[in-house]
């Protein structure tokens, strides 16, 4: 048994779910059923009864009591001992829908919020759900997402929130309004299902009592956006991703009559990092960089890539 047994099992006593502890971390299910039946095996006791949801015997209760506490026990030594140590590089892991719209300005920031050099940053950009397997991994240090772990073990600090909007081509035949029920029925192109733009939107349709009618699914925003170009159907994706399009007529706006979608974006880290005074400055230096996008646009009428 090792801590990272201990860490797995309080997830699965959190969510009552294995498949939802290996979303969470990233591995897959029967890799859960494994560190639980190596801790059962090593213990000589039944932690768990495999129902849905998943129940707690009384030993399986005894000993998530226990492991919280050596968890975050074991996580205080980390805040002691890791920032004393030398660091050969910064992990910061980006949503893509961060990432499109803002890294290329971020990037000369990192060096200077964290005090390091440029060579020391390593960017990975993902869906939300990867970024947050591999920061429970210990892949990374940092993370901006609107999706955060499971668990009592990270600081997520809000960011800015975005707008999402829905868009299709110019010389489509919708109207300029639409009703959620309306924009349901129509051919739909979404972000992949692991990504949180696709769970924001899906969370939007369920809460409605909606079913997508979804047409095509990408992992890149730009596909989805060509393909609404070309009129192949509507898309929903970040405001701030697509500003300079709609400026050009690229493509158009549909607004919605009884709903609006937007997503909240925060800097997550494991709680002995100093994630406050980070998060404070990317607040300060994202809004700069939104400001002056907005500014440019009103300003010229450049393109906003080859197409």
């Amino acid at each position: 048994m090792n801590i990272r047994h201990l860490q797995v099992y309080n997830i699965v006593c959190k969510t009552e779910s294995m498949k939802e502890t290996a979303h969470c971390l990233y591995i897959s299910e029967p890799a859960v059923s494994r560190y639980i039946h190596e801790l059962e095996e090593e213990l000589g006791v039944k932690l768990l009864r495999r129902k849905k949801p998943l129940v707690l015997t009384e030993e399986g209760k005894e000993l998530y009591r226990r492991s919280k506490i050596v968890e975050e026990q074991f996580n205080d030594l980390q805040a002691v001992f890791r920032p004393q140590q030398t660091e050969t590089c910064l992990r910061i892991g980006v949503v893509s829908s961060v990432a499109e719209p803002l890294l290329t300005k971020l990037m000369p920031v990192f060096p200077e919020i964290f005090n390091i050099s440029q060579q020391t940053v390593r960017l990975f950009v993902y869906d939300a759900n990867k970024l947050s397997g591999m920061l429970i991994n210990n892949q990374l240090d940092y993370v901006i997402s609107d999706i955060a772990p499971s668990g009592d073990n990270y600081s997520a600090f809000k960011l800015y929130t975005d707008t999402m909007s829905i868009v299709c081509a110019v010389e489509a035949e919708y109207p300029t309004e639409m009703s959620l029920t309306d924009i349901s029925k129509l051919p739909l192109l979404l972000r992949n299902k692991e990504s949180g733009n696709r769970i924001a939107v899906d969370a939007a349709f369920n809460q409605n009592g909606l079913l997508p009618n979804v047409f095509m699914e990408s992992e890149s925003n730009y596909v989805l956006l060509r393909m609404a170009h070309r009129n192949f159907g509507l898309t929903i994706l970040s405001s701030s991703f697509i500003l300079r399009e709609l400026e050009e007529n690229y493509i158009r706006e549909i607004k919605i009559s009884d709903f609006g979608f937007s997503r909240s974006f925060y800097l997550i880290c494991p709680k002995y990092r100093n994630g406050e005074r980070v998060a404070e400055l990317l607040k300060q230096s994202i809004e700069n960089i939104v400001s002056e996008n907005l500014n440019s646009l009103i300003m010229n009428n450049e393109k906003g890539f080859n197409r």
